[in-house]
């Protein structure tokens, strides 16, 4: 398994909660149909067929449709694949309906740095009119992009703490979410909810309090928002982990009323958090799907509370990895095994092999979408297939795919050693012997995008001061432990390299002078994921000397 399955099927896994402005791209974009938005016009409704087909249930919002086009993320590592790239991306794109239309480029979004790996940060995409919404995992915030420009804004950060709950419920237009903060009662771990309302039409959130009718030594977990009612399940004794006991699914109209029973959590449900093969409740239409222990699948209908029937376990090939991988449209389940992608009803009828394909000559699948005409799959290089309903073999060409860059170390004027990708340059280290130096702005013709000083390198280098011109957006860590000033460019977007809180590992009390003003020092600070700092285990008694006065670190 590559880098990022693992730490993407654990967040699912654990239902947990997944823990800037950035210069347009439209070099090659095609001409969008969609009419421009300025965010107070109210966008065109999604239709119900769009709703009905555009379940994200095993994508985990990586795949998501409206108005006739089909949604989806590309992690561009160490480029976008636009004129201005920069060293690692969380790509954008949409594909219209018709099978030989082509992927468009939207936007690109900084990837997280994690321990030195960019990850894929950009998850739950709603589209909407003229927006696509979406949740930047680790930065805990809810950004939109305008489809039409390219331009990305936050819409609200949540902070450290905070986490995502795995339930993203959409209504025609809203999208509803739950927020968890870890918090300790009575000695023990446990997490207090709130959830929010995102108006689609305004863009504006809102907390959103159903009254769920919990009593003293209750709790409750929304599962899913639908047809107007909010879905949950009910907890008894929520304060002695681990002896949380699921006393049942319940529902109350989403404006509020009596809360109604839906039906009790089946025996071999005992907790509330996923199983290793499936989520142990799904609401979908008139239908309750719960994964229990042992990997079957059990159907509850919501209107009686009765069962309807049971996927078994051998209908989800349980020793496949790949068995994770279903999602539900209407009655019938998609779900991908070894040898392709097959369906099955709800009752446990009906069982059909649409398309053949044998998936262990893959790499890892982490996602499979389902739309009206066509299948949608990730790799665990987040690269997106799709596969006509009625094709007899699995598609094998990539709808759009990352530009990826050489991983041979050149040298610049016997000073500079870079890296040279597709349509930027990554600087990695100074082998000069100046005591002063000025990054080059271009190197082959083509921008340098990131700048980085080799940790190898650091007590080799001769120099005093080294200047980032502008043009630079990303820098990581400069390890040049004699550097005694940092000159900064404005047009930077983030600095965090190998997930260190910190990038500057300079001489003790160096001037790092920026030219921004300090607002916008500490909004890049603030949206570089908390991975840059002062005097956090790199240089001490820094001074940040922006273009209005010295910065000051926000009192905590």
């Amino acid at each position: 398994m590559k880098k990022l399955i693992v730490l993407l099927l654990v967040f699912a896994a654990i239902f947990s909660l997944a823990s800037c402005s950035i210069k347009s791209n439209t070099g090659d974009k095609t001409e969008k149909t969609t009419k421009e938005s300025d965010g107070d016009d109210t966008p065109a409704v999604n239709s119900k067929a769009d709703l009905e087909n555009s379940n994200i249930l095993s994508t985990y919002g990586y795949v998501a449709r409206a108005d006739g086009y089909t949604y989806f993320v590309v992690e561009a590592q160490h480029n976008d694949g636009r004129e201005t790239g920069y060293a690692d991306s969380n790509d954008i794109y949409r594909i219209a309906d018709a099978d030989d239309a082509e992927a468009e480029f939207i936007a690109a979004v900084p990837s997280a740095i994690i321990d030195g790996i960019a990850q894929i940060s950009v998850a739950q995409l709603t589209p909407y009119g003229n927006y696509v919404y979406f949740l930047r995992d680790y930065k805990n915030t809810i950004s939109r992009v305008n489809i039409s420009t390219g331009k990305i804004e936050d819409i609200e950060e949540f902070g450290a703490g905070v986490y995502f709950g795995r339930s993203f419920s959409r209504t025609n237009d809203a999208l509803y979410f739950s927020l968890a903060r870890r918090v300790v009662k009575d000695g023990y771990d446990t997490f207090e909810y709130g959830y929010k309302q995102l108006d689609l039409k305004t863009g504006k959130i809102s907390d959103f309090t159903p009254d769920l009718g919990t009593k003293e030594n209750e709790a409750a977990y929304i599962v899913a928002i639908d047809g107007g009612y909010v879905y949950f399940f009910k907890y008894s004794d929520p304060d002695s982990d681990p002896d949380v006991i699921p006393m049942g699914i319940y529902r109350v109209s989403v404006k509020g009323g009596s809360v109604e029973e839906v039906c009790p959590i089946p025996n071999g449900v005992n907790d509330h958090l996923l199983n290793d093969s499936t989520m142990i409740a799904v609401i979908s239409g008139d239908t309750v799907y719960f994964g229990t222990e042992n990997g079957e699948v059990l159907t509850y209908s919501v209107e009686t509370g009765k069962q309807i029937g049971t996927l078994p376990t051998e209908v989800f090939d349980n020793d496949f990895a790949y068995a994770q991988l279903f999602n539900i449209s209407g009655d019938t389940v998609y779900y991908v095994m070894s040898d392709g992608i097959y369906s099955i009803k709800n009752d446990g009828t009906g069982k059909e092999r649409l398309i053949e394909g044998n998936f262990k000559d893959w790499d890892d699948i982490l996602a499979l979408g389902v739309t009206e005409n066509h299948f949608y799959f990730i790799d665990d290089d987040f690269i997106t297939y799709r596969t006509k309903k009625d094709a007899r073999i699995i598609s094998s060409t990539p709808l759009a795919a990352p530009a990826w860059g050489s991983d041979d170390l050149k040298t610049y004027n016997g000073e500079w050693e870079y890296y040279e990708y597709p349509n930027m340059i990554e600087i990695h280290a100074y082998v000069g012997n100046a005591s002063s130096a000025e990054v080059p702005a271009s190197i082959n013709g083509k921008p340098v995008a990131r700048v980085y000083l080799a940790w190898d390198k650091q007590h080799e280098v001769t120099l005093k001061s080294i200047t980032v011109p502008e043009g630079v957006l990303s820098i990581g860590t400069l390890y040049a432990d004699g550097v005694e000033t940092v000159r900064l460019p404005k047009s930077l977007i983030t600095m965090s390299s190998r997930g260190y809180p910190y990038v500057f590992e300079t001489k003790d009390g160096a001037t790092i002078e920026y030219a921004g003003t300090k607002a916008e020092w500490q909004a890049l600070c603030d949206g570089c994921d908390k991975y840059v700092g002062i005097d956090h285990s790199g240089a001490e008694d820094l001074t940040v000397r922006c273009s209005d006065g010295i910065w000051t670190p926000p009192a905590e």
